[in-house]
This record gives structure tokens, C-alpha cells and sequence, in this order.
């Protein structure tokens, strides 16, 4: 029975073999291990370290339980209904930009036109973003870590540099962060993913009549 229990712990989607187990994991790591600072003289404490790490450890543990390597918004609950999952979808919003900036930048190359197309990632911004968002935990965490987070000013940093630097003249296909380019994760970086995605959006938005534009650019 244990062993058998072991065994689904091991093979699980989010399991020891996953960086969804080990993220949380250090994360409380570091943050049961900071209760050592309370020992120390109360002027030499840091609370607001104090809490910081321990919202992020917070932060982790859901992202735990509500990420999986699975490429869907929805889950299948006990009863058989679909609820959908406002973090994962948003998360795979995020994964489907960057692969469409992968079969954008082929696409264009193939046109031979003098444009091109990057992907910025902004780091995480202090916005509004979670304002319809329900839960006290998740409005007090985010309270908590909004002090390290980036300003609007400095998250367009990126942004304003890959569009207008003149170094970037024709850079094209590429991912950057912090004004640097930067890789993606593997799922980022599939080119036979970003393929899919962009041939399934093509049929989502072009009618039955109109000739399909990869057909059309590999025939060229």
C-alpha cells in the first residue's frame, strides 16, 4: 500500500521528478530556515525579508498545485465538469506569444520583408493585474512582495530597447529580458510547436475560401 503510494508520488505530473515539487520545496527550505533570525538581536532582523520569503514560498506552493505540464485552461473535476483555470490559461497565453514569435520571424524571413518580430518579457510589474482576482491570501502576497516588484517605467525598459536600439536592426525570432537577450524555456524554444500553433490560429481565423499563407509561401 505505501509502496504503491510512493510510486504515484513519484510518477505524478507535479511529482519529485518535476520542477513543480522542487520550487516550492526550496522555497520553504529557505524560509524555515530563516526562523533561525529570530534568535539574533531584534535590531539586526529584517521583517520585511521575513515575510517577503515567506510569500514567495506561498507563492510557489500554488503555483505547485494549480501548474502542470499539461497544455490546457481547463481541469476535469470529480463529477466530469471542466473548470477553467484563469492561472494556467494566462500562463499558456504567455508560452503561445512566445512561440508565435518564433513562426512570425520564419514567416517574415520567407516573405523576405523588412520587418521584425521579438519577443519581451517584461518581468513581473507592479500593476493591477490581479485586481478581479478572489482571495485575501493572494491581494496580502502580492501586498507583501509589491516592493520588489518592477515599476511601469522600468518593465518598458525592455520593450522601448528592442524596439528602437539600432543594434537590433535585424535581430528577428529572438527573446529578451532585462534588455539582454535571454532563452526560453524548452517549450518556448519547439519550433514544431510553434508551427502547430500558428497553422491551428490560421485555421481559427481565415475562411474556407481563402488560400492557407504557409501553403501558399511554400509553394512560392
Amino acid at each position: 500500500m505505501a509502496t504503491t503510494k510512493l510510486q504515484a508520488l513519484w510518477n505524478h505530473p507535479a511529482g519529485p521528478k518535476t520542477i513543480h515539487f522542487w520550487a516550492p520545496t526550496f522555497k520553504w527550505g529557505i524560509s524555515i530556515a530563516n526562523i533561525a533570525d529570530f534568535q539574533k538581536p531584534p535590531e539586526t532582523l529584517s521583517y520585511p525579508q521575513q515575510m517577503v520569503i515567506t510569500g514567495t514560498g506561498l507563492i510557489w506552493s500554488r503555483y505547485s498545485t494549480v501548474i502542470t505540464p499539461e497544455y490546457q485552461s481547463f481541469r476535469i473535476g470529480s463529477d466530469g465538469s471542466l473548470n477553467y483555470d484563469a492561472t494556467r490559461a494566462y500562463a499558456l497565453s504567455k508560452l503561445a506569444n512566445v512561440l508565435h514569435t518564433i513562426e512570425l520571424s520564419l514567416v517574415l524571413h520567407k516573405m523576405d520583408a523588412n520587418v521584425t518580430a521579438n519577443c519581451v518579457h517584461s518581468g513581473i510589474v507592479r500593476t493591477r493585474l490581479t485586481r478581479d482576482g478572489d482571495g485575501l491570501i493572494t491581494d496580502f502576497i502580492f501586498f507583501l512582495t509589491s516592493k520588489l516588484l518592477k515599476s511601469v517605467p522600468q518593465a518598458a525598459a525592455t520593450t522601448c530597447y528592442v524596439a528602437a536600439s539600432p543594434k537590433l536592426r535585424n535581430v528577428c525570432g529572438k527573446y529578451f529580458s532585462e534588455c539582454n537577450e535571454a532563452r526560453t524555456s524548452k517549450s518556448g524554444s519547439c519550433n514544431h510547436k510553434a508551427q502547430r500553433l500558428w497553422t491551428a490560429s490560421e485555421l481559427l481565423v481565415t475562411p474556407p475560401s481563402t488560400p492557407n499563407v504557409r501553403s501558399s509561401l511554400a509553394t512560392s
